[in-house]
């Protein structure tokens, strides 16, 4: 269920894929000061957006619309992020300042610059070796 009263025309933290670690980073960020009407999320199931609008108060919107926050926190699984990455091409948000911080296995900053070209990209999530992998 969206929170939509007092919400600002573009959001100061956006979150696509607001599950535990997502949710983690954003528990502290409200503790430290940032308010819940500067923070749009998205999450896919109605009893997730349910439980992060009444639990932090934040608004729940969809994926294209917190994309359009100044500070864009990328934390869907690697698997879902293509579907992300098909609905926000080629649209204004995709082309807009800013900023995207990554916290996805296995997606590049490479190919998230393709798709935010005129963001800055910073990827926060450790590439895990195997021990059967190449150093």
């Amino acid at each position: 269920m969206p929170n939509n009263s007092a919400v600002p025309r573009v959001p100061a933290l956006g979150i696509i894929g607001c599950g535990r670690m997502a949710e983690a980073m954003l528990a502290r960020l409200l503790a430290d000061g940032l308010l819940p009407e500067q923070v749009w999320v998205s999450a896919r199931s109605p009893q997730r957006q349910q439980y992060l609008a009444n639990t932090y108060g934040v608004n729940v919107t969809t994926n294209l619309e917190v994309a359009t926050a100044e500070t864009l926190l990328l934390a869907v699984k690697p698997q879902s992020f293509a579907d992300i990455e098909l609905e926000l091409a080629d649209t204004p948000v995709a082309q807009s300042s800013g900023v995207v911080l990554s916290i996805m296995v296995g997606i590049s900053s490479g190919r998230l610059r393709q798709l935010f070209p005129r963001r800055l990209i910073f990827g926060q999530c450790p590439i895990h070796r195997h021990k059967w992998a190449p150093a």
